[in-house]
């Protein structure tokens, strides 16, 4: 009898609702805890930066002593400068300002919540429908979600846009993936990496949709941001990443920041290791998404080949941000499955297991370096694991074609 009973929970549809109880039960609770505590640092720089754009101010140009008397202003005492992000963030909180800091936030995080579980919803439908369920175990297993919700940032909506353009990739839907990795770019720029993909790959139409949302986005925010503020981000964006410094806190999981910690009296050796190594990475990562080949069976493998890679290349790649290697980790995961590497499958666990452990303890190992880029190490791995799937789907269809 309790064998029958265990077995009708695993009916797919009914353990996808208990996820997704799961789901809402432990981000309900999370989040009262958030807002009560009122943690989102980062959100409160995007509202600033609102503010400021809106009382005609450049929130990439203004200076310190104004950014602290904004925040007095407006009764923020729990923030941080600069503003690093595209002026359309700011552009999108303008009309929210009439709910204040606080009831701005509020909305914000359960934006980015419900943006993380719908994200993870169109992943389980852009793999296989018996994925659904796997999709939502893993955000609700994962750490680096709860992370980006206690820093306010917009990582959960950025996540949504990813998923959107995966589904949209996988489903033949050209004209969600141009939004999705769009919609993205304007939440943060790294994605524009896949817009460039889109036309590498020859995916005209798509990558033709993207750049005119962005125009389009563009234009809808200039009335509301103004052209100077455009002008500013144009001019400063690749400076606001401070490529020329070496983050070596351990919430940073980049090539460069592990090499830091590794060697913290030869800084210069490792901010010139990490691009060297980046640079690599990049030349592989092209070269492994030639556009030649099956495209239905091998662009979900590139797609999350390029997020896992933009993991690791930038100057920093905050534990929160880690959200998004959920893509290449559940695309990584399904081609593993369907070819029986357990093995595999079981290290993938592990790091995922290990990555949790440096969210929820890694002040007690800041003392051992060594202890603090597991996380990196999930990525290297994806990265990996999707290279040589890429590398094997070729030989199969060089194989077949013979």
């Amino acid at each position: 009898m309790w064998l029958e009973r265990i077995g009708g929970w695993a009916n797919p549809r009914r353990l996808t609702v208990l996820l997704l109880a799961g789901l809402v039960i432990l981000y309900a609770g999370w989040l009262t805890y958030v807002i009560a505590a009122d943690r989102p640092l980062d959100f409160y720089v995007y509202y600033m930066a609102a503010e400021a754009t809106a009382r005609g101010q450049s929130p990439y140009t203004i200076s310190d002593p104004a950014w602290d008397a904004l925040a007095a202003d407006l009764g923020i005492t729990n923030y941080t400068r600069p503003y690093r992000y595209p002026p359309y963030t700011a552009a999108v909180l303008i009309p929210f300002r009439p709910l204040g800091p606080r009831g701005t936030m509020v909305a914000w995080v359960i934006a980015n919540a419900a943006a993380m579980i719908g994200g993870v919803w169109l992943l389980g439908q852009a793999l296989e429908s018996q994925w659904l369920p796997t999709s939502l175990a893993a955000l609700l297993f994962f750490v680096p979600p709860l992370a980006t919700l206690l820093a306010g940032q917009i990582n959960g909506l950025l996540f949504f846009c990813l998923a959107l353009a995966l589904w949209g990739l996988v489903r033949k839907r050209e004209g969600w993936l141009g939004v999705g990795l769009a919609l993205g770019t304007a939440s943060k720029v790294i994605p524009l990496a896949l817009v460039f993909y889109l036309f590498w790959r020859r995916q005209w139409r798509a990558g033709l949709i993207a750049v005119a949302v962005l125009v389009a986005l563009t234009l809808a925010c200039l009335p509301l941001v103004g052209w100077q503020s455009m002008a500013d981000y144009a001019r400063d964006a690749i400076f606001l990443g401070r490529p020329d410094v070496v983050y070596t806190t351990p919430t940073n999981q980049t090539l460069t920041a592990v090499l830091g910690r590794a060697f913290p009296t030869a800084l210069t050796l490792a901010l010139t290791g990490g691009r060297w190594f980046g640079l690599l990475l990049v030349v592989a990562t092209v070269a492994l998404c030639w556009p030649k080949g099956d495209a239905t069976r091998l662009m979900p493998l590139e797609f999350g080949l390029i997020v896992a890679a933009l993991q690791l290349i930038p100057p920093f790649t905050w534990y929160h941000q880690l959200v998004l290697l959920l893509i290449p980790l559940l695309i990584a995961a399904e081609r593993l499955w369907a070819a029986r590497r357990w093995g595999w499958l079981g290290l993938l666990a592990m790091l995922l297991i290990l990555t949790d452990l440096h969210g929820l303890a890694w002040h007690s190992v800041e003392k051992w370096p060594w202890l603090t880029s597991f996380p990196l190490l999930m990525g290297l791995t994806l990265w990996g694991l999707l290279a040589w799937l890429i590398v094997r789907e070729r030989r199969a269809g060089r194989a077949n074609a013979s």
